[in-house]
């Protein structure tokens, strides 16, 4: 339980970092060393997000998160939904958010209404939408 207690002491600073640099005009800390790490532990909320959806096994959901630290991650159904870091099944849905706003959505900053025109979506958006209900921040 060590890595979680690091992830949330890591995300916790890295969020309010980030921020700062928002509210005073500052470059962010959106890279790959950085954001990146930040962007892997909030996608370890999928699977608690989806729990409650029913799906066939197999489904894959892609998440992209764009820009130089964002990534694609992947949720597939089996007897439960299980987050990896790679696939070989073409994905049910793919939802893409932009790295610059993924953060403040993740982290309740900014409310889905507020980036709904931003993300893109493909496959069945009924699964990709899903996403959006996902809250990553941990007290």
């Amino acid at each position: 339980m060590n890595w979680f207690h690091i992830a949330r002491e890591y995300t916790e600073r890295w969020h309010h970092q980030q921020q700062i640099r928002d509210a005073v005009g500052k470059p962010g800390i959106l890279t790959k060393e950085l954001y990146h790490p930040v962007l892997d532990t909030f996608m370890m909320a999928l699977p608690y997000t989806y729990r409650h959806l029913a799906a066939v096994e197999s489904t894959v959901i892609q998440v992209t998160i764009t820009g130089e630290g964002g990534g694609n991650w992947f949720l597939e159904k089996k007897e439960k939904w299980e987050l990896c870091k790679t696939n070989t099944r073409p994905p049910t849905a793919h939802t893409t958010l932009p790295g610059d706003i993924a953060w403040k959505f993740f982290t309740k900053s900014w409310r889905k209404e507020a980036v709904a025109q931003d993300v893109q979506m493909e496959g069945n958006t009924a699964l990709g939408e899903k996403v959006l209900d996902m809250v990553s921040v941990t007290a």
